[in-house]
Parts: structure tokens; C-alpha cells; sequence
């Protein structure tokens, strides 16, 4: 059986992410928003 975890995104990861996601999507918004909803995805795996 895997433990899950409570994880707590610090408010300077959370801009840290906004800002890559912004950078990202001055490229392509669609990238961006698979890049983030990738990482949210595997944030949520742990």
C-alpha cells in the first residue's frame, strides 16, 4: 500500500510556478498549460 502525502506548495514555489507557467505561455499557451497541468498531476501522485 503507498502513503499518500499532504503537500503544501510555499508561497515562493507557487510564484516560482506562475512564472514558468507566464513563460512558458508567451511560446504556447497549450504547452503551458500541459507543463502545469503536469506538474500539478504529479505533485498530486505523491
Amino acid at each position: 500500500m503507498s502513503q499518500k502525502y499532504q503537500i503544501i506548495i510555499q508561497p515562493a514555489a507557487q510564484k516560482a510556478i506562475e512564472e514558468a507557467y507566464f513563460w512558458l505561455s508567451n511560446d504556447s499557451s497549450s504547452k503551458a498549460r500541459q507543463w502545469l497541468e503536469g506538474l500539478y498531476k504529479a505533485i498530486l501522485s505523491l
